[in-house]
């Protein structure tokens, strides 16, 4: 099932379609926020207040938007991509060099979170090449009858997609305030702050901090080290 907007794009599954995107969109950015402040803190996320919520639901509406263009074969020439194969083979392509990708963040996490450091433009390329890369996959499976294993894997892309933005826009912030910390001196520098709860990283000690009150009024410091995160 599917709806069609009245500009002409087809929502895969309707409005089951568009919740499901929406949730993996921001649940994956956010956990790709946490790969670099650290999972610990996400059972804490409560604590947080709005602007952590807020950057999840634009996350959210943001994947959900760039995957029905992509389901829709509107994102430039990917479904295009090596016009000498067969759909088929052009999809298995794809495949290969997205599992690539995947696969070389994976097994090199700090190398890659430095390279997101040092030269965050470079995330753009990949950014436009995953999301260029899906339309083969999605418009092959579709072509073959196969509508919801090609939702599947829309569903299993974003997630990829919005986790790596996650974790760029999370390496972002550390970088831009450890440039503040370097000429101003400021050691603390938030990433949420509400009335009870500081979450903050700390350059002076090389932490991300969790300073908060729950909801039973307990004193609560949770810290985690980022003296591992060296980047040259």
């Amino acid at each position: 099932m599917a709806l069609v907007d009245e500009r002409g794009l087809e929502i895969p599954f309707g409005p089951v379609g568009i919740g499901a995107m929406a949730i993996v969109g921001g649940i994956a950015f956010t956990l790709g926020q946490f790969a670099f402040y650290g999972f610990e803190f996400l059972r804490y996320l409560h604590l947080m207040g709005g602007w952590m919520l807020g950057l999840a639901v634009f996350a959210a509406a943001s994947g959900t938007i760039i995957e029905c263009v992509a389901w829709n074969g509107r994102l430039g020439r990917g479904a295009r991509f090596l016009k000498s194969l067969r759909p088929a083979e052009r999809a298995v392509v794809a495949a290969g060099i997205l599992g690539a990708l995947a696969l070389a963040g994976g097994l090199a996490r700090s190398q890659y979170q430095c390279l997101l450091f040092n030269a965050p433009p470079l995330f753009l390329i990949v950014f436009a090449l995953a999301t260029g890369l899906q339309q083969p996959i999605l418009f092959a499976l579709r072509d073959a009858g196969r509508a919801g294993a090609a939702f599947a894997v829309l569903l299993l892309l974003e997630a990829g997609i919005l986790f790596g933005i996650g974790e760029w826009m999370a390496v972002g912030h550390y970088a831009k305030g450890l440039a503040h910390f370097q000429t101003e001196k400021r050691a603390g520098w938030s990433i949420s702050t509400t009335d009870r709860t500081d979450f903050y990283i700390d350059y002076a000690r090389q932490e991300v901090v969790l300073v908060s009150r729950t909801l039973a009024g307990d004193p609560l410091d949770v810290r985690r080290s980022l003296a591992d995160f060296v980047c040259k």
